[in-house]
Order: structure tokens, then C-alpha cells, then sequence
């Protein structure tokens, strides 16, 4: 028997739909930032930032030999300690302007910003779909016996998408699950003695367009000291990547919805 035009469509879209099926696991992956050959300047970053190779902290990188380091630390608040990159801190407002937020929105939600440093990337343009990954690791001197969690020092990124304003979000603060730093002496004068070990952050991405990722660590005060600026926080990241799905199994899709679409007209028409 001649098979019929529906038994085609089904059959058709029953075979893409197996493809896509096995290819539906096939994604490509790179790295868009490990800090290997990064140079910071006044462009790409502000404040104490600085790439580390090696370990820091107990922590190696987690791609490559190098990672970034930013810290909330300044000659004018930490005068015991001694920043990574030879440059201070700054200002929230001036972390604000450089990754083009206003100050009142670098908040964990419980306390403001004050202080800090950041790191900005331009992803290129992404479609939805994307997912962007990173490594971080936040440290921090506010817990202990010496700091018990005076004050609430926090990691936060923002995503700008074209020329929109972007987005503020926490990533890690003094709350968070927190472990002794396996070697504070590594660190310089001990300037961190707590961290959350590196963790990964995800992005998905749901809208196309051209895309800027910031990174940021900040002192933060309480209700007591909401001026905070004494004691330092750091974070450490690394391997920024981009994972896109493969063009194969977007067409596949997009073919088998066209079938499905001609598959219901056929037999909408045969009734």
C-alpha cells in the first residue's frame, strides 16, 4: 500500500525528532576569560583587582595557571594590610559608575555597598539559549573569632544587555557556608581567613543581543556601622564560558516544527 502524505509527515518528523533527540546533548563550550594573558587597566576594571598565578588562599585556578583577584581593600581603611594590585579600593559610587548602575543598587539587600572593586567583560552578542558559567571563590576576614560576621561583605554581578541598564545580583556574602582558609599565609598578613571555596554561578540566557558581565566585591556595613570600610573581603574568579547549543539541533527543531505544523493541516483537511 502507497503510504499517505499524513503517514509521511509522521514518520519524517518521528525520525528528526529521534535526531534531535541524540543530538540534543551536543553543546559547544569555550572559555571566553581565564586570565591567562588578561591585562587589567583602567578599561576592564576598577579598584584592587589583580591576576594571581597559581594558588591563592589554598585555591588553584580552575582553568589555566591564573585567576583574578579583586578585594575591598584600601591603604586609607585597611592601613594593616596590603592590596594585591597596588591600587586601592574605591568608592561605591565609583564602582557604580564604572559598571553603569546607580550606588543604592550594589546592596545585599540588608546592607549597602561602600567600598570595593570590579572586573567587566563584554560576552559579544548571545542568543537565547546561551549559557554563560563562571568560577568564584569569595574570602573574607568578617567571621571568626576575631570578626563574628560584623558585617555583611558581598560578591555580586551585574548583566547589562545592549544598552539597557543592567542587573544587580548577589552572588556570596559573609552568610554563606564559609570554610578556614586551608593557608592564610599565603594571602599576606592574613588578610582573609574564611571562604566559601570556588563555586560555580550560572546565566542563562533568554533574550538575544549583545551582552556585558561585571564582577564585583564590596565592604558593606550594618545597622550599627553602616559605613563599614574596616575589614576586608575578597573574591577570586575564573573560567568565564560560553555554552551555546550546536546549529544542528536548532534546525533539526525548527524542521520538525514545520512538519508538525504540515502534518496538522493535512489532516485538519482531510476531515
Amino acid at each position: 500500500m502507497k503510504p499517505t502524505i499524513p503517514t509521511v509527515y509522521t514518520s519524517a518528523l518521528l525520525g528528526l525528532a529521534m535526531i534531535a533527540f541524540l543530538e540534543s546533548g551536543n553543546a559547544r563550550a569555550a572559555t571566553v576569560e581565564g586570565f591567562e594573558s588578561t591585562t587589567l587597566d583602567l578599561g576592564n576594571s576598577i579598584g584592587d583587582a589583580g591576576i594571581r598565578t597559581g594558588n591563592f588562599s589554598g585555591q588553584d585556578p580552575t582553568e589555566g595557571t591564573r585567576q583574578l583577584l579583586l578585594t575591598t581593600i584600601s591603604s586609607i581603611s585597611d592601613i594593616e594590610f596590603t592590596s594585591v594590585s597596588g591600587m586601592n579600593a574605591v568608592a561605591v559610587a565609583s564602582v557604580a559608575t564604572f559598571l553603569g548602575v546607580s550606588p543604592s543598587s550594589i546592596t545585599n539587600g540588608s546592607a549597602a555597598g561602600t567600598e570595593g572593586s570590579a572586573f567587566r567583560l563584554s560576552l559579544g552578542t548571545l542568543t537565547a539559549g546561551t549559557v554563560v558559567t563562571f568560577n568564584y571563590d569569595f574570602l573574607t576576614l568578617e567571621t571568626g573569632p576575631l570578626f563574628p560576621r560584623n558585617h555583611l561583605d558581598f560578591a555580586f554581578i551585574t548583566l547589562q544587555l545592549g544598552s539597557n541598564t543592567p542587573t544587580v545580583s548577589v552572588i556570596s556574602d559573609t552568610t554563606a557556608i564559609l570554610f578556614p582558609v586551608v593557608d592564610p599565609g599565603n594571602t599576606g598578613m592574613g588578610k582573609f581567613a574564611f571562604e566559601t571555596r570556588y563555586q560555580t554561578f550560572t546565566i542563562n540566557i533568554t533574550t538575544n543581543g549583545t551582552y556585558t558581565l561585571g564582577v564585583g566585591v564590596m565592604d558593606a556595613g550594618n545597622s550599627t556601622s553602616p559605613n563599614d570600610k574596616g575589614v576586608s573581603s575578597g573574591l577570586l574568579v575564573d573560567n568565564i564560558t560560553v555554552t551555546v547549543p550546536e546549529p544542528t539541533t536548532v534546525a533539526l527543531g525548527v524542521m520538525g516544527a514545520l512538519l508538525l505544523v504540515g502534518l496538522r493541516r493535512r489532516s485538519q483537511a482531510s476531515r
